[in-house]
């Protein structure tokens, strides 16, 4: 298969697809997007009491999916970050009241969502779905249609 056959597809409709590294404008439209999710996450967690930075709103996402929550190490490999680092940062969430510890299987200690924890994430992605609401509600409806399948597709994929 060539280059170019292997950078465009046929979708069943019939039309071509391209590689998105062959969208004039895509790198810049996804980093733009990036920017836009952090900003809301910095604006967000800042506005919580107590403030939170992106780590720490990233740390407390992770431990909420896990029922019965995380190690220590888990929440180090979750977010990229050192054990010694990950530990510290509980911590000071712990310390917060974000954030209980117990002993999980064979006495491992494990870190979960205090319900101040709960109720900190909960304001925290409100404010930052309101956010990116807003952004989405100035756009046209058939553009905002499509665009909020671009993200459910993504997200699908990830």
């Amino acid at each position: 298969m060539s280059a170019a056959e292997r950078s465009s597809t046929t979708t069943e409709a019939g039309a071509r697809d391209t590689d998105v590294g062959d969208i004039e404008g895509a790198d810049e439209a996804m980093l733009a997007l990036i920017t836009v999710c952090l900003s809301t996450t910095i604006r967000a967690g800042a506005a919580a009491r107590p403030s939170l930075s992106p780590t720490q709103v990233r740390t407390l996402t992770v431990i909420a999916g896990v029922p019965g929550g995380l190690s220590i190490n888990a929440v180090a490999e979750a977010i990229s970050a050192s054990n010694p680092s990950a530990s510290r940062l509980c911590q000071r969430l712990v310390r917060d009241g974000l954030l209980d510890r117990a002993a999980g299987p064979g006495n491992e200690l494990r870190m979960s969502l205090s319900r101040h924890g709960h109720r900190t994430l909960d304001a925290v992605n409100a404010d930052r779905i309101a956010e990116l609401r807003a952004l989405l509600d100035a756009l046209p409806p058939t553009r905002r249609r499509r665009a909020v399948a671009a993200l459910r597709d993504l997200a699908d994929q990830s």
